[in-house]
């Protein structure tokens, strides 16, 4: 994205390639939850944009349908990287407390390859990898399928003036 980025950058999610940004703006992508203290973070980014620019998150939804039914089994649960969970609602109050204000949030799905993750299942999970290299020599799973679970938050907030 212009205008820089802190922390990883990777290519922006379909929804977040339509939401455009005025400038000035930062990117943070999958970071958040990383972080050993985000509130000081989140300060520093308020401190560095001018009143009115914006920042965009995304992060895993811990308050969501899917991370609840799946416990410490869902894939965003994997201490010691992640250090912090958030929900709709934490997020929000952090962004309120240090210096934004919410204009966005929304949950992209994601879009995987089908031959990828049949190789997930089958040769690593499974240990079969001599099905998944049949399966792949066959190529009727090299294709992509977009999944929505609603447990990725992408959220859009702008520095209070």
């Amino acid at each position: 994205m212009r205008g820089g980025a802190w922390g990883r950058e990777r290519s922006e999610p379909e929804a977040v390639a339509k939401f455009k940004l005025p400038d000035p703006h930062r990117g943070v992508w999958d970071t958040i939850e990383h972080l050993a203290r985000p509130d000081l973070f989140l300060a520093k980014a308020a401190q560095d944009l001018k009143p009115g620019g914006h920042i965009a998150i995304t992060t895993g939804d811990i308050g969501s349908l899917f991370a609840r039914f799946r416990g410490k089994g869902w894939r965003m649960i994997h201490p010691p990287t992640h250090l912090h969970y958030f929900s709709a609602k934490s997020l929000s109050a952090l962004l309120e407390r240090t210096g934004f204000e919410v204009v966005h949030v929304s949950h992209p799905g994601v879009t995987r390859n089908v031959q990828s993750a049949l190789y997930i299942i089958l040769a690593l999970k499974l240990g079969m990898p001599g099905l998944f290299r049949l399966v792949r020599v066959m190529r009727i799973f090299d294709f992509s399928l977009t999944v929505n679970l609603h447990n990725i938050m992408f959220f859009v907030a702008r520095r209070r003036v």
